[in-house]
């Protein structure tokens, strides 16, 4: 691992760490740790999806288990294809999952090729699904056809290329 891979594990740490001392500062209703906890994830499975590129050149593909999308909670007996990707390349240590991780509430990725509703270049889609509380912004996530952010109107979508 070298220092540039090192510092974003810090700051994965150190955002974890502010998100839960926030939480105890803030509010300690049920829904908004919840909330709080997946704002936290989407940003170590971002900075892993963003490490995982600089490695390798491109990200995880994915492979499409529920209605075409990677996601985060067992539907059918499948699973974490993506999340199982970045274990095992070291790049998150804990299972990271919806506090709740049921159809409802869950995290959700996939990768598309070049082409693909508009798009010049592969990306990805990585997503929220719900959160409890309201939260300012739903991301951003958009091809010439598309518009991500309203597959998950009460989530958060980000959008990588590569």
């Amino acid at each position: 691992m070298n220092n540039f891979d090192l510092q974003r594990m810090v700051v994965i740490v150190f955002i974890i760490c502010l998100t839960v001392f926030s939480f105890f500062a803030f509010n300690n209703s049920r829904e908004k740790s919840r909330d709080v906890k997946r704002k936290a994830d989407l940003q170590v499975l971002l900075l892993a999806l963003d490490i995982y590129h600089d490695k390798h050149g491109f990200y995880p593909e994915s492979k499409d288990d529920v209605q075409g999308w990677d996601v985060s909670y067992a539907a059918g007996g499948k699973a974490d294809d993506f999340l199982a990707v970045l274990k095992e390349e070291n790049l998150i240590d804990r299972e990271v999952r919806d506090p709740l991780n049921n159809d409802k509430f869950f995290y959700r990725y996939k990768k598309y090729p070049a082409g693909v509703f508009g798009c010049s270049k592969p990306f990805y889609i990585l997503q929220i699904i719900n959160f409890e509380t309201q939260i300012d912004g739903r991301g951003m996530g958009k091809c010439n056809s598309f518009d991500w952010t309203k597959q998950a109107p009460y989530g958060y979508t980000l959008q990588g290329y590569d």
